[in-house]
């Protein structure tokens, strides 16, 4: 259970970079892409197909703010009053796929959809009933192929669900996202970004737009900036987001420092991440973790949770939030629970479902929820 060692801050940048930063960028943010040497690195980084990236500043070592529009600018508000209609989960997934496959052609030494059959079938397999064996391995999203399956398999499910987690505390909400100042949001497992677009899609459609959105990501994995900084991309025009990278492992306490400053935070989400880690707190460091985290929040900090349901892993997420200072604001577990209506999965199903094997993106699952408040 890391907390971090403060890495450098991610800055968003425009999408018009001149070439040799554009490089830089790419450069830098590949990460340790390919562990099992299926994917050729070599030439990725001279493809310029980023709409939106951010960029570690070498010289500087700190943010530079984005160069962002207001959204009357982009056609948010119409002429005739009424709002223009905002891309659902499965676009914005739906975007960023069509960036990353021609990188990804470039890293696969071989066919590149059964590669990324290969990697949905192995996602299905990590996120069956195997995810509390404590001699399992950690899921290996090292990966661009495995975005890939990610994004179409479930993203647009995970960021609906904590959006319609976020709907069922509405005013705790808009509390929590409206404050006249920017917000900060941390994300805690949050790499592929659907803790951004749940708390994003929310302050679309609440007409919180005109809110400065501070995300501090927070993963063992530093592949997924390339992947979650499209995503954030989407939302060029509507929000302005920035967002930041910091490296943690909550399972490795020996990789902790003193910086928990992103405790200070309005919201703490944790989406689809627990479940991932709680085989690994045999010696309790997934749970130190957690009790710090809440220890060192300040009054007020909403902590959303969203995960599989079902009693093998509420009941653990429960006992951490059992606390004399903790409110519970709303809890929930729907075994069937059914995306937002508006969300239509022929967007990713049309042109990737025949091509990606035949797998379904996730439509419905059992799935548990919790706001905790600190008082």
């Amino acid at each position: 259970m890391a907390v971090v060692r403060q890495t450098p801050r991610l800055a968003a940048r425009p999408r018009a970079m001149l070439g040799a930063e554009r490089d830089h960028a790419l450069a830098m943010l590949g990460g340790q892409d390919d562990v099992a040497g299926d994917e050729d690195h070599s030439h990725w980084i001279k493809l310029g197909l980023f709409r939106r990236t951010e960029l570690i500043d070498p010289k500087w070592n700190q943010s530079k703010k984005s160069m962002w529009t207001s959204p009357s600018e982009h056609g948010v508000n119409c002429s005739n009053g009424r709002r223009a209609r905002m891309p659902t989960n499965f676009e914005r997934a739906r975007s960023v796929i069509e960036q990353l496959l021609p990188i990804a052609a470039k890293l696969v030494q071989g066919d590149l959809d059964n590669m990324i059959r290969t990697r949905l079938r192995s996602l299905s397999v990590s996120y069956g009933n195997g995810l509390l064996n404590q001699d399992r391995r950690p899921v290996d999203y090292t990966r661009t192929t495995t975005h890939i399956a990610y994004f179409y398999r479930s993203l647009a499910a995970h960021g609906d669900w904590l959006f319609k987690t976020l709907r069922r505390c509405r005013d705790n909400a808009r509390r929590a996202l409206n404050k006249g100042r920017a917000i900060r949001v941390a994300c805690i497992g949050g790499g592929p970004g659907s803790d951004i677009l749940g708390i994003c899609k929310f302050l679309v459609q609440e007409n919180l737009m005109d809110q400065r959105i501070d995300f501090v990501v927070l993963d063992r994995e530093r592949a997924w900036n390339r992947s979650r900084s499209l995503l954030a991309g989407t939302f060029d025009g509507e929000l302005e987001i920035a967002e930041h990278y910091q490296s943690l492992d909550v399972t490795d306490d020996d990789q902790w420092t003193d910086d928990w400053a992103f405790c200070q935070s309005d919201i703490i989400s944790m989406n689809f991440f627990l479940s991932e880690v709680w085989s690994f707190n045999g010696n309790g460091t997934v749970s130190r973790f957690i009790q710090r985290v809440i220890d060192l929040a300040p009054r007020g900090t909403l902590f959303t949770y969203v995960d599989n349901g079902g009693d093998n892993f509420c009941p653990l997420a429960d006992a951490e939030f059992d606390r004399d200072d903790i409110e519970l604001v709303t809890s929930g577990n729907d075994d069937r629970l059914l995306l937002s209506g508006e969300e239509q999965a022929d967007v990713v199903m049309t042109p990737y479902r025949e091509r990606f094997g035949g797998q379904w993106p996730k439509l419905k699952g059992n799935v548990a929820w919790r706001v905790w408040k600190k008082r």
